[in-house]
Parts: C-alpha cells; structure tokens; sequence
C-alpha cells in the first residue's frame, strides 16, 4: 500500500532533499520496482543520516561516477582520483571477493541486496545496501563496529524462522552457531562456521564443542565460561579452536545469551585471525631479528630525532661513546664528547638529510690516541606514515681494516712494479756490461800489445798507455753495472763489519773531506756476517761520497754497527725484511736531505740531483745491487734540511760455513806452453784476439765460433786437447751446456770460462770441479797466466 509522506531523497551525489514521496513496505515477496529508484534513494538517504554511511555509485561499465567523503577511507584515496576508473581494474582483488558477486546480482536483478563483507586491509566489517537502476548502481555502507549488536537480533529472527533474517543468518560471511545453554549442544550454524572448521550440518548439530573437540586449550573453554558468568556476554576473546582435521585457528569470539519461549540460548561468533596472528608472529620475529643484527652489529647506529637528539644508539655506539645506551637517550649529538672536527662534517651531512630528505654518505678518517681510523656513515632520512620526516638514522662502519688491506694490496702493487722495473733495469745494465765488456777486452788487450812493442822513446807510447787507462775506467764503470744487474763476481768471507769500517777509516777521512766530521760508533762483539770484503767497501765509500756532496759547508758522517733482531716481517724500500738476525750498518749525515718524490727514485740508476758532470747515478745503484747479492735489505729516511739516515741489514752467519770461493794457489808468472786448447768465442774480434795471443805464447788453439762447431773439433781432436777455453753466453749452444756434453767423453777435461757475468759461474753450482773463470776484461797477460795456471793444476783441483 502506497502512503504519501513529506521526506528527503538523494541526488546522484547523495545530497539530501525535501521531497514528498510514496512509501512501501519491501518483503522478498513484493520486490521494488525498477521505477521507484527516486523513493529507495530518499528512504536510503534517510539511513544515512541516522547511520552515518557513506555513499559512492557507479555507472553501468563499472566505472565510478560519485564517491562521498565518508567513501573515501574505504576506497583509501581521494575521490578526484577514483571518478571514471573501472572499480575492477582499480581494485581487482575486490573481483574476486563477495562484493564482485553481489555488485552483479543487484544489476542483473534489478533488486536491492544487503549483505556483510570483511575488509582485511582495514580490518573492519561492513553492511552494503545496493540498490540498482538503469543508470548506475548506488552503494551506502557503514562499518560494523559490533557484530554481536548487529547479529544478535538475527539470531532470534532465525529461532523465529523469519525469512528473510533466515537468509541473512545463513548467508553471513561471520562464523556463527546457536546452541542451548542448558546442555551446550548445536541448535544452528550457518554456511561460514561450516567452511571455518571444515564440518558438515550433520556433524556439528546436536553435539557439543567439547564432543567435537572444538578446544586447543581448555583453559580457553574456562576463561570463556568465566567471563559469561561474570557480564553476560563475551567480546573480542582471543582463543584457539582445532578443527576436526588438527587445524589450529586463532580467533576472535564474541558470545551473548539469547532468550526465546522461554528458554536460553548462547549466540557465538567466530573471527578467523589466523593469517593475522601469523603475520604478527612473523613480525615479531622479524622484529627480534633484526633487533638481534642491529644489536650485535659492529657497526655505530644511531637514531636521532630532527634537532639531532639521540633516540637510539646501540651496543657498539654505546661503546664508542662510553656511556650506555639508556644514558645517551635525549643527549643532543654535540655532547656525545666527539672531536669537534669529526663532529661537524657529520652534523653538515645530517642537516642537508633534513633540509632535502635525501640519504647521505660520507667517508672520512679520524686519529684517535695517535691512530688512524677510516669510517664510513650513511645518513637515512626515516617518515612517518603522512609522510613527513621525524628522524634520521646513521650508520657508520670502521673499514680502517679493509682500507689497510687496500694500502697493502697498493704497496705489494708498487713493490712487485718496482722490483719488476729493478729486474729489468737490472738485464738491460748487465746485458750492456756484458757486451761492453768484450770491447774492453779487445781495447785493453791491443793496448797492451802495442804498449809492449813500442820503446819507452817512442811518443806513441804515451798514447797507448792512455787507451789502457780509458779501459781500465770503463770497467770500472761496467763493474757498477754488473752490480745493478748483480751479476758482478763476490769473493764472499766470513767478516766483522767492524774490521770492515776500521779498515778503510783513513780513506773515508780523505774522501769525506776535511770539514766533514767522521764519527764511527761501533758496537763491540757485532756478529759475523758472510760478504765479499771489497763490495762492503765499495757500499761504505760510496755513501760517503753522496753525504760529502750533501755537506759542502761542512757536518757530520756515521758509521754504526749493531746487531737487531727482526720479529716481525717488514717493509723497506718494497722489500719485504723477514724476521731473523741481522747486523745493522747505520750510515748517516746532516747534510740537505730529500723529499719523497727523490727518495723514491734514489736507487735508480743513473737518477742524480748532482749537477752535470758530477755524477754518474750510479753510485747507490750499485749500494742497492751488493746489498741485494749480499742477500741483504736496505732503507732510507731522509726529510729536507735533517740529512739521510740509510740502513743496511745482512743476515747473521750461523756458524762458520764451507768457503764459497775456488782456492786461489798463487799466481804464476809462467806464461808460455805447447799443449792444445780448444777456443770457443762467438765475439769474432775476441776469439782472433785471444787466439792471437795464445799461438804468441807457443799453444796451439783449434777456434770454434759456437758450441757445435766445437763439438765436431772436439770429436776429431779428442785425444789431442788439454783445455777448453770457452764464452759462456753464445747462441746455439752455450758453453755451460757445452762443458756437459764434453766431460762426458773426457771427465778430467780442465775448463776455463769467460764471461762478463759472474751469475754464469757454473762451477760455483759444483757441476765442474775441475772449472776455473776468468771475467772480462782481462788484460792479455790476465788471460795466459790464467790459462798457465789451468794447466798446471792437478786433474780434481
């Protein structure tokens, strides 16, 4: 029946209007006309206002057209930025969920639906009224704050078998049962109760939760019964049900005491909190977690609040600061007791965080208590959840170990690059000296010659003589070269560095000058050390003369020994010093000192800061070369204006060892012969020259220019030759090989090998017993004597 009355509608904005309108009751039975959407609108908006619900509708292709203010806290955006989106495409978990279903059932229908959905993202219940037309479908909804109030009477509806409270008790999304408080047994449950723990009607009607093994924990079951007895109704209990297949759920109960003819009954409803307790534990371990890292983590982290009070400060921070962490809480950073100068760059950094809501990085070094610390902070801008900034946190991490790992990894670079460029320096300067030396041997050896056939009136004599001492410089100079290259020849002998120094005191006195002091600061029972006694000179004179040159007004020279003993491995010059024992030679001056781009450069050869003409560079050169063949170390220090120390460390002899050098028996005069020797040179002018000098003394020489020509000579003289005399570097075959290949036909063969290295010493391996050397240049009186002496020797000498 249609009655008249003055009311309101809603607009398709959902304003209210003054209207009069005709009213009906709907049942299930008398649906709404399509026609009447004007009256369903106005009685709704009615609801509204008594019920504060918010409003959105939507067009026919399921975009929006109108959404509330109340609406927007469900959609979780601005309305400006929802109106014409498809709600499906928007929010596409919402397809798959009720409202999905019951959005299409209103438009095929034409009907209006009600209906409850659980939110998950808000966590809240919601009532939807729909309410179709041709146009668009408008939605009014309200949040349920209390499901017990809103289904309490729908329980007692269903007692009463009302239908269309039957339809809402059944369809509810809300797990609820009805039993008997008498006996405690099922009456009714609908569909979600059902699916929750997996039970059918039959199962659950008639039997008690206790029957059915509702109860995870009993204790649940009392504190339940507890509070029933105590305020007649139960909310928001937190307890677990096991289903029937062992599945442990986590609920919400609500629970309230129906009367209905006289007899009682308990409505219980049932919220499913599972996934939520389960993200809950899983953050709280994650929490614990991560507490756990920050707590035990090496590095300093820091919270602070926008005016840079700390807020948090863990162990390691605490530890840095010296104070505990629930002391520095509220401490302004400035008065945390940090240098100054580390603190402010810090607070430049956090203050720029503020201003423009960026992270921060910043890598600096600290010194404290005399040593160094490299730190790295990370300044992080942290929001709330409007967005706005309310603290920082800063991480710094000491890396000063990764950064010492880097500077050794540098270091080791620069050592094997120097060492790398010393070794090659090393071959170029002795491979020169090599080849320099056969054209000293044929310079000096001509030299003499003519020296020899000219009469002392003769003014070419004076030429002559003058070629030799040119020679005799110049292998001066290879001798420097060769120990660059350290392949000069060492007499190594059991010394006292002492000795050493005393012996050549009054040669430094000249060499030093008389403005220069000599101070010698011995220690008395240095150890002995294993060295050739004229290299030892040759290092000690040589760094007088770069002191001398360093002190032209005049200053102090020192020479001290010492023993040391090294524990730990260290690093001179990029050597790597082992530990063991050593005698120090400490040799210093006062004179101008160098810089470090000079110091790192000094043992290169022919480096010099000397004016030209006043140097050759080679002078410590040669001083890094013995000391390196001598199986020593070196280092200097040396600043401008205070002068060089330098530091030389050969190893202690432990106990006196076998000498290293061939028995020299003395020198014979005798320099003619008959027998026949072998002469293997690949240096033409060499090989004619030795020959020539050879067959002057009455020897005869079979020449070989390789080590196979003079193994075919060697097989057809076999029977007739008395000594090899043979280069040691020659193509092909040398004469090392050479020798291998000769003694296994004549074992006793004598040997005699020339070179201009003294590293080719095969006999020094003792692989020829019955080998001998003699090095370039040698003088042509050198070279017979040597060749006499050979042969005069007894076979295993």
């Amino acid at each position: 029946m249609n009655n008249p009355a003055n009311s309101a509608y809603v607009t398709e904005q959902g304003q209210l209007k003054d209207s009069t309108l005709n009213s009906r009751l709907i049942t299930p039975e008398s649906p709404l006309p399509l026609t009447e959407t004007g009256k369903q609108l106005a009685s709704l908006a009615l609801h509204q206002q008594r019920f504060n619900t918010a409003f959105f509708s939507l067009n026919s292709d399921w975009t929006l057209f109108y959404i509330d203010q109340q609406a927007d806290s469900f959609f979780l955006k601005k309305s400006n930025q929802l109106v014409g989106k498809n709600i499906w495409e928007e929010y596409p978990d919402l397809a798959e969920t009720a409202i999905f279903e019951e959005f299409h059932k209103a438009v095929e229908t034409g009907a209006a639906v009600e209906f409850e959905w659980f939110y998950p993202l808000l966590n809240s219940w919601f009532q939807f009224q729909l309410y179709p037309s041709p146009e668009r479908l408008s939605i009014y909804l309200h949040s349920i704050s209390d499901p017990t109030l809103n289904y309490k009477h729908l329980a007692e509806a269903f007692l009463q078998s009302e239908y269309r409270f039957a339809k809402i008790f059944e369809a509810s999304p809300i797990a609820m049962a009805i039993s008997t408080v008498a006996d405690g047994r099922y009456r009714e449950v609908n569909e979600s109760v059902l699916k929750m723990l997996g039970c059918t009607r039959e199962e659950m009607i008639g039997r008690t939760s206790v029957e059915l093994g509702l109860w995870f924990e009993q204790s649940d079951r009392e504190r339940m019964l507890k509070v029933m007895q105590a305020q007649g109704f139960v909310s928001e209990l937190d307890l677990k049900i096991q289903t029937p297949k062992g599945e442990i759920l986590h609920c919400l109960a609500y629970a309230e005491i129906l009367e209905l003819n006289g007899e009682k009954y308990l409505l219980t409803m049932l919220h499913n909190i599972t996934k939520r307790k389960q993200g809950e534990e899983a953050l709280r371990q994650s929490n614990t977690r991560f507490k756990a890292l920050v707590e035990n983590s090496p590095d300093f982290i820091v919270r602070h609040d926008k005016e840079l009070k700390v807020l948090y400060a863990n162990p390691a921070a605490s530890q840095l600061y010296g104070a505990s962490a629930e002391s520095l809480l509220g401490k302004p950073s400035d008065e945390l007791g940090i240098d100054r100068n580390i603190f402010q760059p810090w607070q430049d950094f956090a203050l720029k965080v503020i201003e423009t809501g960026q992270e921060q990085a910043l890598d600096y070094e600290i010194t404290i208590y005399g040593q160094v610390f490299y730190l790295q902070t990370r300044i992080v801008p942290e929001y709330n959840v409007e967005g706005q900034l309310v603290s920082l946190l800063s991480i710094t991490r000491d890396f000063t170990s990764l950064k010492q790992t880097q500077n050794e990894l540098i270091r080791h670079k620069e050592q094997l690059f120097h060492s790398q460029k010393m070794e090659m320096v090393g071959r170029l300067a002795g491979g020169v000296a090599h080849d320099f030396n056969n054209l000293l041997t044929i310079i000096q050896s001509y030299a003499e010659i003519i020296e020899n056939g000219l009469q002392v009136s003769d003014p070419l004599l004076e030429s002559a003589q003058e070629i030799k001492r040119a020679g005799q410089k110049a292998a001066t100079l290879t001798s420097q070269l060769l120990a660059l290259g350290r392949r000069q020849v060492l007499q190594p002998q059991v010394l006292n560095l002492n000795n050493s120094v005393l012996d050549i005191e009054k040669m430094l006195r000249r060499v030093i000058g008389e403005n220069v002091e000599l101070v010698c600061e011995l220690t008395p029972y240095v150890s002995a050390i294993l060295a050739d006694p004229v290299q030892i000179e040759q290092i000690i004179i040589n760094l007088a003369v770069n002191a001398r040159d360093a002190m032209p007004v005049g200053g102090t020279f020192k020479l001290k020994t010492s023993n040391i003993q090294l524990d730990e491995e260290q690093q001179y010059y990029y050597q790597t010093v082992k530990p063991g024992q050593y005698v120090l030679l400490e040799v210093s001056d006062t004179g101008f000192g160098m810089d470090s781009e000079t110091l790192s450069h000094i043992f290169e050869p022919f480096f010099t800061t000397k004016e030209l003409g006043k140097g050759t560079g080679l002078g410590l050169s040669t001083v890094y070369g013995i000391v390196q063949q001598s199986q020593g170390y070196i280092s200097v220090y040396s600043e401008p204006g205070w002068g060089s120390i330098f530091k030389i460390y050969l190893p202690k002899l432990e106990g006196i060892p076998t000498p290293l050098v061939v028995a020299q028996p003395t020198i014979s005069l005798a320099t003619k012969g008959y027998e026949t020797i072998l002469l293997v040179e690949d240096e033409k002018l060499i090989r004619k020259l030795a020959g020539t000098l050879l067959r002057k003394n009455g020897y005869t020489v079979l020449e070989a220019e390789n080590g196979f020509d003079a193994l075919e000579k060697y097989r057809l003289y076999e029977d007739k030759i008395h000594l090899l005399l043979s280069d040691m570097i020659m193509p092909r075959m040398g004469g090392g090989e050479l020798s291998l290949e000769l003694v296994k036909y004549s074992p006793d063969l004598k040997i005699l090998f020339m070179s201009g290295y003294s590293a080719d010493l095969v006999c020094n391996e003792g692989l020829f017993p019955q080998a001998d050397f003699i090095q370039k240049p040698f003088s042509s009186i050198d070279l017979v004597r040597k060749v006499r002496l050979m042969l005069d020797r007894e076979t295993g000498i």
